[in-house]
């Protein structure tokens, strides 16, 4: 008498079963170099912040990152705003309370990309009491973009965002829109789209296929059972 068809497991699906439990897919790494602010050349000013300049696009001493336009702040823990950062001890203002003219500004980086591959950005928008309001900022990367906000009025809120790339360069940009004094952007992470291992990929295939034999066999049983 065969067992039911539930009972029947074949040794191979078990051993198949075993190996993909092995497998581990890699941990993607942060694409952004820097996404924290942490590496460069920190000078802070008496109030613990460094100015980063105005102007054109041009290099920052930070690693990784370039100005796109306007002004932006250098922020280190321990200022005198009470601003401390999301993830490290450094973070990023998009805006210049000490330029009325200049306000916001903005940084971009440039990564390699693979056309018609998801990304997803995660970032974090800070806001701090010692300049109070709404704090917002524009994301933009391969022709996209979208608006971010802090509502909250204090400390930090993290968002996400994904993109397709549409080309093998891709420039990602955080572009400072609102706030009075302060635009906080720190912990800046960019990953591609997860896809399985080559090894997973044969093994889910090498799966389907028992199955599918599996079930004709026991088709078959039945079959020959019945007649």
């Amino acid at each position: 008498m065969n067992p039911p068809p539930s009972a029947a497991v074949p040794l191979a699906l078990r051993c198949l079963a075993a190996a993909a439990s092995l497998v581990v897919l890699p941990v993607h790494a942060n694409l952004l170099v820097n996404g924290s602010f942490e590496a460069g050349s920190f000078t802070p000013d008496v109030h613990g912040v460094q100015d980063l300049g105005i102007g054109a696009p041009g290099p920052l001493p930070l690693a990784g990152w370039t100005l796109f336009v306007g002004d932006v702040f250098w922020v280190g823990n321990g200022n005198t705003y009470g601003i401390a950062a999301s993830d490290g001890v450094r973070s990023m203002s998009l805006y210049d309370p000490f330029r009325p003219l200049v306000r916001v500004g903005s940084v971009q980086q440039t990564i390699a990309s693979t056309i018609g591959t998801a990304y997803e950005l995660s970032f974090d928008v800070g806001a701090s009491a010692s300049f109070p309001g709404t704090t917002g900022m524009r994301v933009q990367a391969a022709g996209q973009s979208a608006d971010f906000y802090n509502r909250g009025g204090n400390g930090w809120q993290h968002h996400t965002w994904s993109f397709t790339a549409i080309d093998t360069s891709t420039v990602v940009y955080f572009v400072g829109l609102a706030g009075d004094g302060y635009i906080g952007l720190d912990n800046a992470v960019l990953t591609a789209a997860a896809v399985p291992e080559p090894a997973t990929a044969a093994l889910l295939s090498a799966g389907l296929g028992l199955a599918l034999l599996r079930r004709r066999s026991v088709a078959g049983q039945a079959d020959g059972a019945t007649s």
